[in-house]
């Protein structure tokens, strides 16, 4: 099975779960949207804190994050989130939300 086949059957899952719990009804690429949306969201805020505690010399940097960006640091990896990502692992989820 190809990659793309592959991704597009994890979507699927993932938008039947969402769906489950959701008392409105999305499509698979409202919900791949919709994740793509939140993690760009997270790598700013993720990216202002880092760099505001670059700024005090490694202390604690404002504002601080929420659990919301504290996780979707953890789920993204340090690589993915300071922006130093090779070829191999680029954000394949930015590559069109029809894959």
């Amino acid at each position: 099975m190809s990659t793309n086949k592959r991704k597009y059957g994890e979507w699927q899952k993932v938008t039947v779960a969402i769906n489950s719990v959701s008392s409105e009804l999305q499509t698979r690429d409202e919900v791949k949207k919709k994740w793509c949306d939140c993690k760009c969201e997270a790598k700013k805020c993720i990216s202002v804190h880092n760099a505001s505690m670059q700024a005090a010399g490694g202390g604690e940097g404002t504002p601080p994050l929420s659990k919301t960006d504290e996780r979707m640091a953890f789920i993204l990896g340090q690589r993915v989130v300071s922006g130093i990502v090779d070829d191999e692992e680029g954000d394949t989820d930015a590559q069109g939300a029809t894959d």
